[in-house]
């Protein structure tokens, strides 16, 4: 063989390794950091470790995943159809993370053969529905265009699994003039990509936003401070030009990870949330501090408050709920 061909060969070689690899790590991360978002309702894969075999698999099959069916084409301007997961495991799954007393250990919960097969069939779906639909435009689409004709609603709650979970965790919130707009595993990107059809639009009197969480979990890769923070003032300047009153959450607490040992949230936390209480002074808008009843010593989220160190669970939701009426109430003055 001449040398030529021999070098591009051992090229072609590498390059088809160099994006197996990054397909699986790519999988094996998705299944690491993001499993707990299936209980909200179908962000990702699985718990530490546990699936490095099944990420292979996931990676050597996400080139045969369909980004989209012959339903529809979101760039033709439709959505596509995408099945969801058995929703009577993901019901499960979701009292799991709100049931009150309850510790989710990922590697127990694994050990089932029947959540172990519906993870990583979420974690497949999930990888097709981020193809043809990273910001999640679709989500919600079908539910915005039913509201046209209607009176608006008062207040939007956007964010992203902790606000999509708080339909479940307090369902005596939400209402026709309260309504819901989170979308579990998305990070600040994500929501400010969406905020025009999930709340302009919508032309609610008040959004209350709550991002941050999934970017300090880097479940879409690394991002800087000051990204997150442009990110969320961005949000607050669209509010604001379009009349609507803005109430911006602080970022919940995060407990130490057993399957990230090397992030430290806390601290991070405590810059971030300190850099919003300041960007909500200077825009003059609303700041509600969450953190400071959901805390524990640590700065992690408290036990009783949250069953995987992450999620509010019931008790943690109804905790929350006077200091999102207070401040909301405030806004509507």
């Amino acid at each position: 063989m001449p040398l030529e061909a021999n070098a591009a060969n051992q090229r072609g070689t590498m390059d088809a390794q160099s994006r197996l690899w990054a397909d699986v790590s790519a999988a094996f991360k998705l299944s690491r950091l993001c499993w707990l978002g299936v209980m909200m309702r179908l962000s990702c894969g699985a718990s530490a470790g546990l699936l490095v075999l099944a990420g292979v698999m996931l990676a050597s099959a996400s080139a045969q995943v369909p980004t989209t069916t012959d339903n529809g084409n979101l760039a033709d301007g439709q959505c596509p159809h995408l099945d969801d997961p058995d929703p009577a495991m993901l019901a499960q799954l979701r009292e799991l993370s709100l049931q009150p007393g309850t510790k989710i250990d990922p590697a127990t919960l694994m050990k089932d053969p029947r959540i172990a097969e519906f993870i990583a069939q979420t974690t497949k779906q999930e990888q097709a529905r981020k193809q043809s639909d990273w910001s999640g435009l679709c989500r919600y689409r079908a539910e915005n265009a039913a509201l046209r004709g209607k009176p608006a609603p008062r207040v939007v709650f956007l964010g992203d699994s902790i606000t999509e979970n708080w339909r479940y965790g307090d369902p005596g919130l939400f209402s026709d003039e309260i309504i819901d707009r989170g979308i579990s595993g998305q990070t600040s990107s994500q929501i400010l990509l969406r905020f025009y059809p999930d709340a302009i639009a919508l032309h609610p009197a008040v959004v209350h936003i709550m991002a941050g969480t999934n970017d300090v979990l880097q479940y879409t890769g690394p991002i800087g401070d000051d990204d997150i923070v442009n990110n969320i003032t961005a949000m607050i300047d669209l509010a604001q030009i379009n009349h609507i009153k803005v109430v911006l959450a602080s970022i919940l607490p995060i407990s130490v990870r057993s399957w990230q040992p090397n992030l430290k949230p806390a601290a991070r936390l405590g810059r971030l949330n300190e850099r919003l209480r300041a960007l909500a002074a200077a825009r003059r808008v609303l700041f509600v501090d969450y953190g400071a009843t959901l805390k524990d010593a640590d700065g992690g989220l408290r036990a009783d408050l949250g069953n995987d160190g992450v999620h509010p669970n019931r008790a943690g939701y109804t905790a929350m709920r006077p200091l999102a009426n207070r401040a909301v109430a405030q806004a509507l003055r």
